[in-house]
């Protein structure tokens, strides 16, 4: 994840979390980290329904271990994977 400072009136498209507001240089910023894209859509879709099964397992069989199916929930729905980062793995596209 790359971290940049931008002012708080900057408009950006890309997907953003602010973190905190701080005074430097008498200017007000915004700390945000650009999170990259390294699950392509096919493996989004295929993420949140593997998940999304895992969960009604684990309601039907009313077992804890469906909760481990909110993991692939998330990262299809972010599009990004700590996991498949740290190995070096991106199935997005170029333009995505």
């Amino acid at each position: 994840m790359n971290k940049r400072k931008i002012k708080p009136s900057e408009e950006n498209t890309l997907s953003l979390v602010p973190l905190r507001y701080f005074q430097r240089f008498g200017q007000n910023s915004c700390e945000v980290i650009e999170m990259k894209c390294n699950v392509g859509r096919t493996e989004q879709i295929v993420r949140i329904m593997i998940g999304v099964l895992i969960v009604l397992l684990g309601l039907y069989f009313r077992n804890w271990w469906g909760v481990i199916g909110l993991a692939p929930i998330i990262t299809g729905a972010i599009r990004y994977c700590p996991v498949s980062d740290v190995l070096g793995i991106s199935t997005c596209d170029a333009k995505e």
